[in-house]
């Protein structure tokens, strides 16, 4: 006490907190209408580098222990980032994602150009939200890609149409040359002849959906029109389609040709002759004609019984499901029959029918 100073021994720790250091911080966003709490000290210090009142006996906080990825961004600008630079991740990998159902359909595409959500869903789901639902997942790893069509600019557009993204494209390279995806599918979207491609599909569509409900009925063959054109060259045949229909009571080839109504019922018949040629080492399959409507249909019998084209042809109209007892058989007088009553024969094996089917 005597007036002489007190004397800090410097081996003993002061009961008083250092002094906290923090760098300056730049102005803090400003708070949503949500978030209205007020901070904490744990809230407002809880970075790293940082700590309590407590802590900071045993060290002090400098400015250089908080990173800059953790420090408030100025308003407007985005914050920094120290994590490392994503990659490309390998489109190859997203094929163990695909189940055995994706890989039909990406076939088809590949094939059949374009379906759209209510032929997939009919063909392959049980229904239209779980064909929505897996179709979203296969536009998001780029199996598949899709558009909105409109028939004219001035009408409402219908629906995705859906077609072959770039995994699906490694799966399947198609034959469209050195265009690329998009100026292809660009192409397909404003050609005029995309209404009769999805009139064609929707033809196979209904016999596929057909199957998927009906034990013992499979479409077992679904060609292209330029597999078919290919396939029977020499004929000179261009079917829309040719299919081979199994069911219990029979297994029926067909070719199919989708009337729309725009060509001359002459133009129509001049189609015969080709399938007629086919039948001498090929194989002689029903034609079928799918027209608009039942006047359109009256006509080509009244022409189909005056030219009788020595093949079997049988016709029904748009909207009546191709697998039922629909089929009108020129030169027969009864009832329409059933798809799997139409005459077939696979033709004679040999060398002049190498693609024969055998049930």
């Amino acid at each position: 006490m005597g007036g002489h100073p007190r004397v800090r021994d410097p081996g003993r720790r002061s009961p008083l907190p250092q002094i906290l250091t923090v760098a300056p911080l730049l102005p803090l966003r400003p708070l949503s209408p949500q978030r209205t709490t007020a901070l904490t000290w744990p809230d407002t210090l809880r970075m790293k580098g940082c700590h309590s009142p407590a802590h900071s006996r045993q060290k002090s906080v400098t400015t250089s222990t908080i990173p800059l990825s953790h420090r408030p961004s100025v308003q407007g600008s985005r914050p920094m980032s120290t994590s490392r630079p994503r990659t490309r991740p390998d489109p190859l990998a997203y094929l163990r994602h695909l189940t055995p159902r994706d890989r039909v359909l990406l076939a088809w595409l590949a094939e059949h150009q374009v379906l759209t959500t209510n032929q997939i869903a009919e063909a392959l789901f049980p229904s239209l939200r779980a064909a929505q639902k897996r179709l979203t997942l296969l536009y998001g790893i780029r199996a598949v890609d899709r558009f909105i069509w409109a028939p004219a600019p001035t009408e409402t557009a219908s629906g995705y149409r859906y077609t072959l993204g770039p995994l699906g494209d490694l799966l399947h390279p198609s034959g469209r040359g050195r265009r690329s995806l998009l100026s292809w599918r660009a192409e397909l979207a404003r050609s005029p002849k995309l209404p009769h491609l999805l009139g064609v599909n929707t033809f196979f569509i209904a016999l596929a959906g057909y199957s998927r409900t009906h034990p013992g009925h499979q479409l077992a063959r679904w060609w292209s029109e330029r597999e078919a054109t290919a396939v029977y060259t020499l004929a000179g045949i261009h079917p829309d389609g040719h299919g081979i229909w199994y069911s219990p009571n029979a297994t029926v080839g067909f070719f199919l040709e989708h009337d729309r109504g725009t060509e001359t019922i002459a133009t129509v018949m001049a189609k015969l002759p080709a399938y007629q040629r086919l039948t001498v080492a090929g194989p002689r399959y029903p034609v079928l004609l799918h027209v608009p409507g039942p006047s359109r249909e009256a006509r080509l019998h009244r022409w189909l019984r005056e030219w009788p084209p020595g093949i079997p042809v049988a016709t029904t109209t748009h909207g009546r499901h191709p697998a039922e007892a629909v089929w009108a058989m020129v030169g027969h007088g009864g009832a329409r029959l059933r798809l799997d009553e139409l005459p077939s024969d696979h033709g004679p094996a040999g060398p002049d029918n190498l693609h024969r089917f055998e049930p």
